[in-house]
């Protein structure tokens, strides 16, 4: 069973002599990424709210967590809180990129309190100035609505559609539904508080004229924030992450090995030290689990630094026959949500030789994309091309993997202009690993895999529409330790 709260009873002295109360603080940790919550926790219903986790699905380099790694934010609009009992009062840290209300209910609807954030943006400086939040603020600001009677339902409003605000913490204290003589007792207040206001009008004219004012005034501002919130803003295109590459992707049961992943991101927006690389669960409310960060720094298995391919190097040593599925997680400024990767598979097997796939057929030509039934990132016409036609080169069949890839991604983000020149890069850097491999016959192997690649019209199209928006040709590097620090899988590692 999930636990969502921790209890603290204690007597409220602000409250009626003998009314008990207890204070419950919702901390979320106990939700696995990417958790919709409804009503896990007791006694509560939350809609529009999504659990994320730092590292995961969260930006926590902008919007930290106020505890552990949890929060919830405003999938999909403002975010509601209903209480089966009335709660006589709720808190949370807030940080967001809009300006945030919390607007409280009792139990017939009718608005009770209210609050509003300090900011109009809160968020950390994640990577450095220049930083988004306002002068003066600070992640998790914590804001609270209060009513004597009983809150029955919180509305939490940031940008209309959502997307805008991170929520930890939520703490509340609650009562017992409101007596019959209570809600009288309310019932006989009100007209004497409006008897009181109209006496002083009467009676005092000059402070009836400046409370007048005042209302108008206070009127005014309250129609101009309303009108600057709901004015439409163009929401930011999302940023852009290609398509993983991990060699090599076979691997034998209990044998330690290393294999190198990459991931094309160009966007200059992206938090450098926030792009993950995770292993999913074998299910999916199991947490994924971060195996390190990626660099683009030249260092460590990555090819060139500042070339917007980032890399990490992980040791798998795995017990049994399995899958190993990763996806890339990486933050970008002014965006709550990280921005996850396609998934792709690698697979370990008794002996360490990779499956060969079934042949796809005529099937495999109907797309662009055709047919990767094992999820390796590879199409299997161009994965059985590789392993029939050289089986007796383990560094070939390696290099000729990698280099493929680079072609199949560059086909499939072929109207992509910030993606394709990546791709067409990392192609380059499979060429100078091919020459160092098999200089004598690169360049034949290279067009007989190409051949393979783009046997198709609309994949020759696409290949030449990818090209065409690049402005650089490749320039073979001369050495060929220089080529060979270009291979995803070093070739003087393999057999033959």
């Amino acid at each position: 069973m999930r636990f969502c709260a921790a209890v603290l009873p204690f007597l409220l002295a602000a409250a009626a002599p003998g009314l008990t109360a207890g204070t419950i603080v919702l901390d979320f940790e106990a939700f696995s990424d990417s958790t919709p919550l409804t009503t896990q926790c007791p006694g509560v219903t939350f809609s529009n709210a999504t659990v994320i986790s730092a590292g995961i699905t969260l930006n926590e380099f902008e919007l930290p967590p106020h505890s552990g790694t949890n929060v919830v934010f405003d999938d999909g609009g403002p975010m509601t809180i209903s209480f089966a009992s009335p709660v006589l009062s709720l808190g949370g840290y807030f940080t967001y990129y809009e300006p945030i209300t919390l607007a409280a209910f009792d139990a017939l609807n009718n608005e009770v309190a209210s609050a509003t954030s300090a900011f109009s943006i809160n968020v950390a400086c994640g990577d450095g100035p220049p930083c988004l939040g306002d002068l003066g603020s600070s992640p998790n600001e914590f804001l609270q609505v209060a009513f004597t009677s009983g809150i029955s339902r919180i509305t939490i409003t940031g940008d209309p559609a959502g997307g805008s605000f991170t929520l930890d913490d939520v703490t509340y204290t609650a009562v017992p539904e409101p007596s019959t003589i209570a809600l009288l007792l309310s019932a006989l207040l009100a007209p004497i508080a409006l008897r009181t206001i109209s006496h002083m009008k009467t009676h005092h004219p000059l402070k009836g004229y400046i409370w007048t004012i005042g209302l108008a005034f206070i009127l005014m501002i309250g129609l101009g924030a309303i009108w600057l919130h709901a004015a439409p803003q163009a929401s930011p295109a999302s940023p852009v992450i290609g398509v993983p590459t991990a060699l090599p992707s076979t691997l034998a049961v209990n044998t330690l090995t290393t294999v190198t992943i990459t991931v094309p991101i160009p966007d200059p927006t992206v938090i450098p030290g926030s792009i993950n690389l995770l292993r999913l669960g074998a299910g999916r409310t199991q947490q994924p689990t971060i195996l390190g960060v990626m660099h683009d720094d030249g260092q460590n298995g990555d090819a060139v630094a500042g070339d917007h391919i980032y890399t990490l190097q992980v040791s798998f040593n795995e017990p049994s026959a399995t899958q190993i599925q990763l996806q890339v997680s990486a933050a970008f400024r002014g965006f709550l949500r990280r921005v996850l990767s396609a998934p792709i598979n690698i697979v370990v097997t008794i002996d360490g030789r990779t499956p060969l796939p079934p042949d796809p057929g005529p099937a495999g030509m109907t797309t662009i994309g055709g047919i990767d039934s094992d999820g390796d990132g590879i199409r299997d016409d161009v994965q059985r091309y590789i392993a029939l036609n050289y089986t007796n080169s383990a560094k070939t069949q390696a290099v000729l993997t990698q280099l493929a890839r680079a072609y199949l991604s560059e086909l499939l983000d072929s109207t992509n202009t910030q993606l394709a020149p990546l791709d067409s890069r990392s192609a380059d850097y499979g060429l100078d690993c091919l020459f160092y491999v098999a200089p004598s016959t690169a360049s034949e192997v290279m067009k007989q895999l190409q051949g393979q690649v783009l046997n198709t019209k609309d994949r020759i199209h696409a290949y030449l529409t990818a090209e065409g928006n690049i402005a650089t040709s490749f320039d073979r590097l001369p050495d060929p330790q220089q080529q060979k620090a270009r291979c995803m899988v070093n070739p003087d590692t393999l057999s033959n």
